[in-house]
């Protein structure tokens, strides 16, 4: 799918990263927010929380191994608020545990490093999805 017609799918719609670890959280920033209409980090999954009760993101993409709040207990909180909330996680490892953990909440899991293409092949049938 080319630029253009990612553009058209992503422009309108807004995405919460939740990456502890600073230079992958400005990178995926950095990745997604010319094709977002906006883009917001959070270092944990409680920062998140606490964004999340300000504002609505029509996408949440989260870490998985993170302090203070898990990208697991994350997502778990963010079920009980809301089954339509759409979320991606992330982790380095390709773990079943983590997938089986996952499968209840209907969460995509991707696999560290993420290639862009594989990134963005997940994030815009999520947006047509969305429209």
């Amino acid at each position: 799918m080319d630029l253009e017609k990612i553009l058209a799918l992503t422009k309108n719609f807004s995405v919460l990263i939740v990456e502890d670890e600073l230079a992958l959280r400005e990178s995926f920033q950095f990745l997604l927010q010319n094709l977002f209409a906006e883009v917001d980090t959070a270092e944990d999954g409680q920062e998140a929380l606490n964004k999340m009760d300000e504002r609505d993101y029509d996408i949440v993409l989260t870490d998985l191994s993170m302090p203070r709040m898990s990208g697991l207990r994350l997502v778990d909180t963010i079920r009980m608020k809301s089954q339509s909330q759409i979320v991606v996680a992330i982790s380095a490892h390709d773990d079943k545990e983590f997938s089986d953990a996952l499968a209840p909440y209907n969460v995509k899991l991707l696999t560290k490093p993420l290639e862009m293409d594989e990134l963005f092949e997940t994030l815009v049938p999520l947006c047509e999805q969305l429209r």
